[in-house]
């Protein structure tokens, strides 16, 4: 009896083992996360897939056909879709939760549930597919979005405004320049890593292991390591600035 009870004892060992350590729990999703995707949705009422914002396993996804935008929020296991509009009393700082119904918890611990709808009624674009492959990219400049945002105003004339990004390819750190379609022309800095002259770099890397896609990018072109010497100015003219290969820091050193 003693030999039966320490094998059965064993084999609950070995299968406790195999079972191995539990899921991670789902990333945390707010209410403003939502409303952050909902920017990239369409209101015409002819694109009512584009409407939606998407909760899948690997997080948030919304487009309007021409843009598309996507949060990563991994270790959601339900599949379902919301439209935006629902989401307007949610607050910002509520916390999703889903368990067969979509619901938020505030701060306050009030629950708010929204209407969502499942996969077998919403046809939503495949974004996967357009996800371009990692082996033909390259990081040319990492900027800060306050910073971009503030440019970009600065530089649209009216609604249909557009951007040309015109960037140094060999020197990541070289100021990043935007021109609109009547020439006006901003600069901004690229954003380096604290310690040292190389350039900081971001690549959604678990959502291509996710999908299941090579995640090796071509490499960064970096800054080079030796600076490059000041040019002496005339006599009597102006300071030189430090546009050229520098980069890093400040527009005008």
């Amino acid at each position: 009896m003693a030999t039966k009870t320490k094998a059965k004892r064993s084999s609950a060992a070995q299968a406790k083992q195999t079972e191995g350590p539990p899921p991670p729990p789902p990333a945390e999703i707010s209410g403003q996360d939502f409303k952050r995707a909902a920017l990239c949705t369409n209101n015409s009422p002819q694109r009512w897939a584009l409407n939606y914002i998407e909760l899948s396993s690997l997080g948030l996804a919304a487009t309007n056909g021409r843009l598309l935008c996507f949060l990563n929020a991994p270790g959601w296991s339900y599949q379902c879709y919301l439209e935006p509009r629902s989401l307007k009393n949610v607050p910002n700082d509520a916390k999703l939760t889903v368990n067969g119904a979509v619901q938020f918890v505030s701060s306050q611990q009030t629950v708010l549930a929204v209407p969502h709808e499942n996969p077998d009624q919403v046809t939503f674009p495949k974004w996967q597919s357009v996800l371009p492959e990692a082996c033909n990219l390259q990081p040319i400049a990492t900027v800060d979005i306050t910073l971009l945002r503030k440019l970009i105003a600065a530089l649209q004339r009216g609604p249909e405004s557009s951007i040309t990004i015109y960037a140094k390819p060999d020197d990541c750190l070289s100021p990043v320049m935007l021109v609109n379609e009547a020439g006006d022309l901003g600069l901004v800095m690229p954003v380096m890593q604290d310690q040292g002259r190389e350039p900081l770099c971001h690549f959604p890397t678990t959502v291509y292991q996710a999908l299941r896609l090579d995640t090796k990018t071509l490499p960064p072109v970096f800054i080079p390591k030796t600076p490059k010497a000041m040019p002496v100015p005339p006599a009597n003219g102006p300071a030189p600035t430090s546009f050229g290969g520098n980069g890093g820091g400040s527009l005008l050193g």
